[in-house]
C-alpha cells in the first residue's frame, strides 16, 4: 500500500500532500459574507430548545446590523471583541459581526472564577463585551477595577445594556461590504484560551488563513453537524464557521451536556456529524437511553480533546450501522487537526496519519531529530505560520525551535507508516526512580476495569522513589470494586518497574476542563483532602 505521509531520512521529518489554499489573500469575513449571500434560503442553525431556524439570509442580515453597531461605537480593524457566552441563537452574528469590520474575536468560557476572568481581560483590553447576564455583575466590576473603555453588553432583554441593542436594524443590508485586510496571515482573526490544565490560560493568537485553511475539504455528504462545544473552543469555531462557509446545517444548544438530550438530538435532527469528547462519550455509553437510539443517520463520530480508550471505540463502534469514530489530535495553536485516524489503518492506539499540509517530527530532550518508533516531544509545522501567545512574545519564541515548528508539549512516536502515537503530556510525565510513567498508559488500563467509570492519574511524593503515580477514580455505579483490586489489575498489565505504587483513592469526582481534560492540579487537591479524612478518622 502506498504511504500517505512522506519520510525524509535526512531531517528525519514527516511531511503530508500539499492540498491547495483556496481562499487567496481574503480575511474570514470576506469569506463568511460571500457564503451567506451564495444560498441565502438554506437553513444553516437551529437552536434544540427553541426549536428557532435561522437561514443564511437571517444570519447575513444579523451580522450587518452587528458590524454597524461596532463600527457606530467605533471598533476597528485592529479591536476585539470579547463574548462569554453559552451556545444560544444570537451568538453567531455577534461574532460573525466583529469578522465583517476585521476585527479580531475572543469568546471565553463562562463561569470563570475572577481572577482569570481579570487576568484575561487584562491581557486582552477588548471594546466590546458581550456576556451571560451570571457574568454581568463580576465583568462590570473588573471593568472599573482595570480602568478599561469598553462597552458591555448582557444576555437579558430586559437590561438598559441588552445584547439586543447590537441588533438594531439600519436597513440597506445589500450595500453592505466587508473590511478588506491585508496581509491576512499576519493579521489576528481569533484568540482562543488555552484549557489550562496545569492551572494557567494562555491566549493564542490565530490567523485568517489559519481558521479558513480547515474548511478547503468539505464534508462530504454532511447534512447536519453537532457539537457541545461553545466558541471558546477550536472545535466550536470549526463548527460554526465549517457549517457556514461549507453547506452543513449547525445544532446548536445552550445548555451543559447531558447524554439524554444528546441521544436526543442525535435522532431528533437525523445527525451526520458529531464532535464529542472522550468523557462524553463515556457518558454517553453509559446511558440507558442509548439502547433505544437509532444512529442509522450518523456517518463521522469525531472524538477530540484527548486520546479515546480503545474499549469505548469498540464499544460505540457497535452501535453505528452506517458510520465510523475518528479520533484526532489537534491543538488550539495550530487551529485545528494534525493527525486524523481517518487516513490511517485503524492501528491500536494510532491518532492517525498527518492531515494535508501538515510536517511533524519527533525530537529528544536537546532538540535532536529522532528516528521513527522513538519517543519524544512532538513538534508540528503547518501551511500558516503560528503567530504566537496573544501579547506574550516571551512564551511565543519559547514555543517554537529552530525550524519554526511548534512544540507541542505532548510525548509521542511515529511508527515507520507514519502513524502518530500519543503518550502522554511532558508535563505529565511522572519520573519514579529512574523510569518514567505516562499517566494516559496507566487510566488505559484501569479505564478497562468493569467496575472503574472514570480515572485520573497524579503524582505524589515517596521517599525513596521521588514521585509515584495514584490512581483518583470514579467508581461504577453499583461497583464494589476495591482499591487492592485496581493494584492487582495494573499489576497483571504493566512491567514490575511501572506499577501503581501510589495506590489507588475513591473519588466522587474529578475535576475538568470543559473539552474533557482533566485539570490534575485540582484532582491533587481533592485526592489530598480524601487522604487527610481518612488519616483523620484511622487516629
Amino acid at each position: 500500500m502506498k504511504m500517505r505521509t512522506n519520510y525524509d531520512s535526512a531531517t528525519k521529518v514527516w511531511s503530508a500532500p500539499q492540498r491547495p489554499y483556496t481562499f487567496g489573500d481574503r480575511s474570514v469575513g470576506e469569506v463568511v459574507y460571500d457564503a451567506l449571500r451564495t444560498r441565502p434560503d438554506r437553513i444553516i442553525e437551529i437552536c434544540h430548545e427553541t426549536g428557532k431556524k435561522v437561514t443564511a439570509a437571517e444570519m447575513y442580515k444579523n451580522s450587518v446590523n452587528v458590524a454597524r453597531s461596532y463600527l457606530q461605537m467605533g471598533l476597528t480593524e485592529n479591536d476585539v471583541v470579547l463574548i462569554i457566552l453559552n451556545n444560544h441563537h444570537f451568538v453567531a452574528p455577534i461574532v460573525v459581526g466583529a469578522t465583517f469590520i476585521g476585527a479580531a474575536f475572543c469568546a471565553l468560557e463562562v463561569g470563570l472564577n475572577r481572577k482569570d476572568l481579570r487576568n484575561l481581560m487584562y491581557q486582552l483590553q477588548p471594546k466590546v463585551i458581550v456576556c451571560e447576564k451570571t457574568e454581568f455583575i463580576k465583568v462590570r466590576s473588573l471593568v472599573t477595577e482595570l480602568d478599561m473603555r469598553v462597552d458591555v453588553f448582557v444576555n437579558n432583554p430586559l437590561h438598559p445594556n441588552s445584547h439586543e441593542d447590537l441588533f438594531i436594524d439600519l436597513g440597506d443590508h445589500d450595500n453592505f461590504k466587508p473590511t478588506i485586510l491585508r496581509n491576512v496571515e499576519d493579521r489576528t482573526a481569533a484568540v482562543l484560551s488555552s484549557s489550562a490544565t496545569m492551572g494557567t490560560y494562555k491566549l493564542i493568537a490565530i490567523s485568517h488563513p489559519q481558521l479558513l485553511h480547515n474548511y478547503t475539504e468539505n464534508f462530504g455528504i454532511v447534512e447536519t453537524l453537532f457539537t457541545y462545544s461553545t466558541l471558546s473552543w477550536i472545535t466550536g469555531i470549526v463548527a460554526l464557521f465549517g457549517c457556514i462557509v461549507l453547506n452543513v446545517r449547525r445544532i446548536i444548544t445552550p445548555k451543559s451536556f447531558n447524554p439524554v438530550d444528546f441521544l436526543e438530538i442525535i435522532q431528533k435532527y437525523s445527525v451526520n456529524l458529531i464532535l464529542l469528547q472522550p468523557d462524553r462519550l463515556n457518558a454517553t455509553l453509559n446511558c440507558p437511553k442509548i439502547e433505544e437510539t437509532n444512529f442509522d443517520s450518523v456517518y463521522v463520530v469525531m472524538v477530540t480533546g484527548k486520546p479515546l480508550p480503545e474499549h469505548m471505540k469498540i464499544k460505540m463502534e457497535k452501535y453505528l450501522t452506517a458510520g465510523a469514530i475518528v479520533t484526532t489530535y489537534g491543538m488550539t495553536e495550530t487551529a485545528g487537526t494534525i493527525t486524523s485516524s481517518m487516513y490511517s489503518s485503524d492501528k491500536k492506539g494510532s491518532a492517525g496519519l498527518l492531515v494535508d499540509n501538515t510536517c511533524a517530527k519527533i525530537c529528544d530532550e536537546f532538540g535532536y531529530t529522532l528516528n521513527p518508533g522513538q519517543v519524544g516531544e512532538i513538534h508540528v509545522k503547518g501551511e500558516f505560520k503560528f503567530l504566537g501567545y496573544y501579547n506574550n512574545p516571551k512564551l511565543t519564541e519559547s514555543s517554537i525551535d529552530d525550524e519554526g515548528y511548534l512544540k507541542t508539549g505532548d510525548i509521542g512516536y511515529i511508527d515507520e507508516d507514519g502513524e502518530l502515537f500519543i503518550v502522554d503530556r511532558k508535563k505529565d510525565t511522572i519520573v519514579m526512580g529512574k523510569h518514567f510513567v505516562y499517566p494516559s498508559i496507566l487510566e488505559g488500563i484501569i479505564h478497562q476495569h468493569p467496575g472503574v467509570y472514570d480515572v485520573c492519574i497524579i503524582e505524589a511524593p515517596h521517599p525513596e522513589l521521588s514521585m509515584v503515580p495514584v490512581a483518583a477514580v470514579i467508581p461504577r455505579t453499583g461497583a464494589n470494586v476495591t482499591a487492592d483490586e485496581i493494584v492487582e489489575f495494573v499489576a497483571k498489565r504493566q512491567p514490575p518497574e511501572l506499577q501503581l505504587k501510589g495506590g489507588v483513592v475513591f473519588v466522587d469526582d474529578l475535576a475538568k476542563t470543559a473539552t474533557g481534560k482533566f485539570k490534575r492540579y485540582l484532582v491533587k487537591e481533592t485526592v489530598a483532602q480524601k487522604l487527610a479524612e481518612s488519616n483523620k478518622h484511622m487516629r
